[in-house]
């Protein structure tokens, strides 16, 4: 995993850069809390979100909305090598005083695409060096803008589609209850319909199972609670994972890395 690296600081938690170098790792369909925004700088890759199926090749810009579930299957013949941008919406909304996230672009047209990934390699930059948090906020304030303000000219979008009444049920209990051991008689109380129709429903209206949708919530959590230092096999326990083993595979499928390397990326 050496050609994964994260970083933060400690006086921006809601923002985060990763860089993934030399090697092709695919990624199953999975979500962020966060606006994730990245750049490929090497390879080809195929990309699944929103129900869209699309090739990616090197210099392409894309976005996805948080909590939209996603994929990404890079070629294996190339190396495959790309930036990308954690944005919690918090921080957006704390930026611009309104909210972003009901409709951000997915990929860009060539000139825009190019201020775009200007705009990434910055704000990476200043992560990754010793920048302070002011220069770092305006690099990630222009970016923001940048995309914004193109949004128009923007050849494919990502939306969140309205859901219905079930399926917005479910996943407010599962947000509000992830840490615990959730099963699917909990969540047909919960609704009144069937363990059957719930969990088709489910997979259809957020192209994950219910199972998996909890399991990544229990993810993002996790990496918030790493950045304190606390002991993993706590943080697991306390996620709702079985144990430490449990939470360390699913984590390394998701982040790319095992929770202890994760957890050091953080610069004070």
């Amino acid at each position: 995993m050496s050609g994964i690296h994260y970083y933060r600081n400690a006086s921006l938690p809601l923002l985060e850069a990763k860089r993934c170098e030399a090697y092709a790792i695919s990624y199953k369909k999975h979500f962020h809390e966060e606006h994730s925004i990245g750049l490929i700088d090497k390879g080809t890759s195929k990309v699944w979100c929103d129900g869209k199926k699309l090739q990616v090749e090197a210099g392409s810009v894309l976005c996805f909305p948080a909590y939209m579930p996603h994929a990404c299957s890079p070629e294996s013949n190339y190396n495959w090598t790309y930036k990308m941008l954690f944005i919690h919406p918090k921080w957006i909304q704390s930026a611009f005083r309104e909210d972003t996230s009901p409709d951000i672009p997915f990929l860009f047209q060539n000139h825009n695409n190019k201020r775009a990934a200007a705009c990434v390699n910055q704000c990476v930059s200043t992560l990754e060096t010793t920048m302070g948090p002011m220069e770092t906020e305006v690099s990630f304030i222009d970016m923001i803008r940048t995309i914004k303000d193109n949004d128009s000219e923007n050849i494919k979008h990502v939306r969140h589609a309205s859901l219905p009444k079930h399926l917005n049920l479910i996943k407010d209990y599962l947000h509000e209850h992830f840490k615990e051991k959730i099963t699917l008689d909990d969540l047909e109380r919960e609704t009144g319909i069937s363990k059957f129709h719930l969990s088709h429903l489910f997979k259809k209206g957020s192209s994950l199972p219910p199972h998996a949708y909890l399991n990544l919530l229990r993810i993002n959590y996790a990496k918030k609670e790493l950045s304190r230092s606390r002991p993993i096999a706590d943080i697991a326990l306390e996620a709702g994972f079985y144990d430490q083993s449990h939470m360390t595979k699913l984590f390394i499928n998701t982040v790319g890395l095992p929770p202890q390397k994760y957890a050091s990326s953080i610069r004070v």
